[in-house]
């Protein structure tokens, strides 16, 4: 059991390394940054648009009240979940 839960700790380092191998191969590797650079930014913008547009006018035609002051009230156990991590 001990081996298997070196293995699943050492997996993600061993994926990076893999795939940065694989990118150095490439005949364009800062072409491989541009896209990934642009996946991010487009997942980042996407999620912010979910946060920050689409749930508050959810929040506003359900509930009808400022999603303003829930955020807050929110934002304790936001940190509290980014804070932590639960294994």
């Amino acid at each position: 059991m001990k081996i298997m839960h070196y293995f699943l700790n050492m997996l993600p380092l061993g994926m990076f390394f893999w795939m940065f191998a694989e990118g150095l191969k490439s005949e364009a590797p800062y072409q491989l940054l541009e896209y990934i650079g642009a996946f991010l930014g487009t997942a980042f913008g996407c999620i912010a648009f979910h946060q920050f547009i689409l749930l508050p006018l959810l929040f506003i035609v359900i509930v009808r009240k400022n999603p303003i002051p829930f955020h807050i009230n929110l934002l304790p156990a936001i940190l509290t979940a980014f804070g932590t991590a639960s294994r």
